[in-house]
């Protein structure tokens, strides 16, 4: 029976032929057709081998899908949780702008791998939460021409949303300041991420502003600025277990301003991040990138809420 296609009757190899051939994507087959310098050159060897083999000849409708989008973002974070309300919110914009969103969730040393999927599956763009791209990640997805889009503390080489971490850890050490707390710390967690990790340095260099300014006490410390609400709350557990009294014998105040914080006896003060905007912000940014446009970073300060865990010094 003849086959539509060739005048022998035999049927034309497609791109779906070449791709199981070469044992690649559609969506790569057509990358490497089209940008063989952006794919490895064993790839481009599997590909050219199959195309000869079958003797594909691209047709209009194969050019139609190397052109297509996928209609997919992709959004890579630390940590799915801690960051639902950030991600919430960029996953309702990115819907509203059409397009599906995949999840990936994984530690900072795990980021480059994560990215070589995620350029091999020729995503339209990827937002960073709670990491952010290396060196190599970066040029990869560069050279698939995929945008990137980041929520990071100060780094402003890549659009998105910088949380200025400085200027609210500078209004944290203030406050507690004016309510006569001299002996203050951070405490850092073992694993943390890329945004606790900088809210932990920018309170180191507030405290070392302020000592330079007015001496610290060395001292019993009065007050306790921790990396997360959760390691927060693990603190006032474990401190009153020990027989310590907290607000009134030292000041604890947690970061990120979990719903639950309020909730705790005394409730938890805290630096609340706008997670909502954040997300909105990551989003649109990437909707931008997208279509073409210009990304502009977008600034955000956290502000601190005041509760129980913070009292005047008694001492």
């Amino acid at each position: 029976m003849r086959q539509p296609g060739r005048a022998d009757g035999t049927r034309r190899a497609t791109i779906h032929d070449v791709a199981r051939a070469a044992n690649v994507s559609t969506a790569t087959v057509s990358r490497a057709l089209r940008y063989p310098e952006q794919v490895s050159t064993p790839l481009a060897a599997r590909v050219e081998a199959a195309v000869a083999k079958l003797a594909y000849v691209p047709d209009a409708s194969a050019r139609a899908l190397a052109t297509a989008r996928t209609q997919t973002a992709a959004i890579v974070t630390a940590d799915l949780g801690r960051y639902a309300a950030i991600i919430s919110s960029a996953c309702r914009r990115l819907g509203g702008a059409g397009l599906a969103t995949r999840l990936v969730e994984c530690p900072t040393g795990g980021v480059d791998q994560a990215v070589e999927a995620l350029a091999e599956g020729d995503m339209e763009g990827a937002i960073f939460v709670g990491v952010e791209p290396t060196a190599t990640a970066a040029s990869r997805l560069r050279a698939r021409r995929i945008p990137m889009i980041v929520a990071t503390a100060g780094h402003a080489e890549i659009p998105g949303v910088n949380i200025d971490l400085a200027t609210s850890a500078s209004v944290v050490i203030d406050h507690l300041a004016t309510l006569g707390h001299r002996a203050m710390a951070v405490a850092g967690e073992h694993g943390a991420d890329m945004l606790e990790a900088a809210w932990v340095a920018a309170v180191g260099e507030a405290l070392h502003r302020r000592s330079a300014e007015q001496p610290m006490d060395l001292g019993k410390v009065t007050a306790l600025l921790f990396a997360s609400d959760a390691a927060a709350a693990s603190a006032m557990k474990e401190l009153r277990r020990a027989g310590g009294s907290v607000p009134e014998e030292v000041s604890i105040v947690g970061f990120g301003d979990a719903p639950w914080a309020r909730c705790l006896d005394p409730g938890l003060a805290s630096v609340r991040l706008p997670w909502h905007t954040i997300g909105m912000q990551l989003a649109e940014a990437l909707v931008t990138a997208r279509n073409g446009g210009k990304p502009q970073s977008v600034a955000v300060v956290p502000k601190l809420v005041v509760r129980g865990s913070v009292v005047p010094c008694s001492t």
